[in-house]
Parts: C-alpha cells; sequence; structure tokens
C-alpha cells in the first residue's frame, strides 16, 4: 500500500479514500495540492487536508489512518516507513477570504482523491504570497499556471487577487505567470 518510495499523490489517493471509507470526505489543499496539479513543477513534503464532511465518529479517521501506517506525531501524522507526513487544517475550505464548496474528485484504480481545483490552487498558493509575502507561494502558483492554463481563468485570478486586496501587485504576478 504506502511504502517509502510512495509518490504524494500516491500517498494523497490511499488517504483519501480511507478517509472516505470512514466517513470523512478530506480535501487536498496547500503545497500538496498545487504538487498534484503541477505535475512535478512542485514538490511537497507533506499533504495538507481539511476535513469538509464528518459522517463518521471523528476516532474512525484516525483508526483509517493507522491502518494505512500512519500514527499521530504531535499535530502531524508520520508513516512508519514513507517520509511524506500528513497535515489536518482548521476548515472550512477556503482560499484567502474564499469559502470553497466545490472542488476536483479523481479516481484511480478504485481510489478516491478530493482536491482544490487547479483555479484554487492558484489562488491558495497566490494567498501565501499576498499574505505573508512567500515568494515560494508565487512559484507554486506559476507551476500549476503551466500545466492548467487551459483550465483557469485569468480574469477570474484577477478579480481574486484584486479582493484580497493584491491589485498593486497583478503586475508581478502576471509576469511570473507568463
Amino acid at each position: 500500500m504506502i511504502q517509502a518510495d510512495s509518490t504524494l499523490e500516491e500517498v494523497a489517493f490511499h488517504v483519501c479514500s480511507a478517509l472516505e471509507d470512514a466517513g470523512i470526505t478530506a480535501v487536498l489543499t496547500g503545497g500538496s495540492a498545487a504538487t498534484v496539479h503541477s505535475q512535478g513543477g512542485y514538490s511537497s513534503l507533506d499533504l495538507d487536508f481539511v476535513m469538509t464532511r464528518l459522517r463518521g465518529a471523528e476516532g474512525a479517521g484516525e483508526a483509517a489512518l493507522q491502518r494505512l501506517g500512519y500514527r499521530r506525531d504531535g499535530g502531524q501524522f508520520a508513516h512508519e516507513a514513507c517520509p511524506l507526513a500528513l497535515d489536518f487544517l482548521r476548515g472550512p475550505l477556503a482560499v484567502g477570504a474564499e469559502v470553497l464548496t466545490v472542488w476536483e474528485t479523481r479516481q484511480r484504480r478504485g481510489l478516491t482523491l478530493h482536491l482544490l481545483r487547479a483555479a484554487d490552487s492558484i489562488k491558495d498558493r497566490l494567498a501565501a504570497f499576498l499574505h505573508w509575502g512567500d515568494v515560494r507561494g508565487l512559484d507554486q502558483a506559476a507551476a500549476v499556471w503551466r500545466r492548467t492554463i487551459q483550465d483557469v481563468d485569468l480574469e477570474e485570478l484577477r478579480a481574486w487577487v484584486a479582493a484580497e486586496g493584491g491589485t498593486e501587485r497583478w503586475s508581478l504576478i502576471l509576469a511570473r505567470l507568463a
């Protein structure tokens, strides 16, 4: 199942599916969603999830993670063999001030992965840049943009940046995306 050489995307599919089976919908977000969307253009060392729906007992989620080989380690979950840690972020699922109610769902070999849509992944990484000055967030947004340009509306991004108070940085963002 999950091994030392498992990719971030493989781990994400297994974790999301195990939680889904336990009655929990968890959405991959942050740099880990950017890793999946950029198809190797950026690499995260952990997986960030936001739980959006809980239909079972809360303890069922931790038990599901334990069956995958993950154990609670402080605020994260660490795997006995795989170096990729799991983080579960406080909800709601959002990018900046925009609360999200839709996300992308992928299916592969009987497994399920819920993750931010490409446009929302770009917004999430831009939020890190706009609100915390994280230039890596801008680079991550550009990596996702390059792989998903056909699926993302540039005007939607511009409007979102403006709503987040980043109008003065739009030309810098646009230059990095180009």
